[in-house]
């Protein structure tokens, strides 16, 4: 069984989203994906945006690497995304990473597992398309499945 991208970033965003601390600030708004919108006001701040970069698998097909961009948005300064970003290294670097599942006798079984390591401190600017400030780190997520 190989690993897929998407699984890959469900778990972070499962992870994420079940950080009390995170959950408080961004709500839902954890995201897989820059939306696709014109209208700047659509996209509720502050978030989190999961952007995968590049990656490579095992030839086994059950182990896989990809870098990922993790983006923490917000409207109003560049001071409140820093401090979401620091939420996401506290709840995401070197934790475990599962996707829980359940047979049918109801026991859990962890299908995919992973861990996920900041790689690049956070760049800081302000993204126009979205009339919002960024931290956004790079990640290396390494998942097996």
């Amino acid at each position: 069984m190989s690993v897929s991208t998407s699984k890959s970033k469900q778990m972070i965003r499962n992870k994420l989203m079940n950080t009390p601390a995170i959950q408080t600030l961004v709500g839902a708004a954890v995201y897989s994906s820059h939306p696709n919108t014109l209208d700047k006001a659509a996209l509720p701040m502050p978030c989190i945006i999961i952007d995968p970069q590049s990656g490579d698998m095992r030839v086994q097909k059950g182990l896989q690497s990809q870098n990922m961009h993790i983006y923490a948005y917000s409207r109003i300064s560049q001071d409140e995304a820093d401090k979401l970003y620091n939420l996401v290294v506290d709840a995401l670097h070197m934790e475990r990473l599962y996707d829980a599942t359940t047979t049918a006798g109801g026991d859990p079984v962890n299908s995919h597992r992973g861990v996920a390591r900041e790689m690049e401190r956070p760049q800081e600017g302000y993204n126009q398309a979205v009339a919002g400030w960024y931290a956004r780190g790079t990640w290396r997520v390494m998942t097996a499945g």
